[in-house]
């Protein structure tokens, strides 16, 4: 069993006042419409980001969408989740029980 132990993330910075506007997962891209908060510019430009790990205050929601693309399989139209996330082996140990 794999469990997801990082996801990979992009952050965005204002293309003119080089203003920090966000952080989303690596397979996500801004929408059409965003603006700087600061001055209005509508170009951004990004560039590979901390990962993100269960102790980050975004995990509980990039966990779910990353389990969401999981569980549809989207991944395999970007080359698999490895590009995206870091994954740990972990076995299960069942307890108790008569041999």
């Amino acid at each position: 069993m794999r469990k997801i132990t990082t996801i990979k993330t992009i952050v965005f910075t204002c293309g003119h006042c080089k203003a920090w506007y966000c952080r989303i997962p690596a397979w996500d891209d801004l929408g059409k419409g965003d603006q700087c908060e600061r001055c209005g510019a509508t170009c951004f430009a990004s560039r590979s980001g901390r990962p993100v790990g269960p102790r980050s205050r975004h995990w509980p929601w990039m966990l779910d969408e990353a389990l969401d693309l999981l569980k549809y399989n989207s991944f395999a139209l970007f080359g698999g989740p490895e590009q995206y996330m870091t994954f740990t082996e972990t076995t299960t140990v069942i307890t108790g029980g008569t041999a």
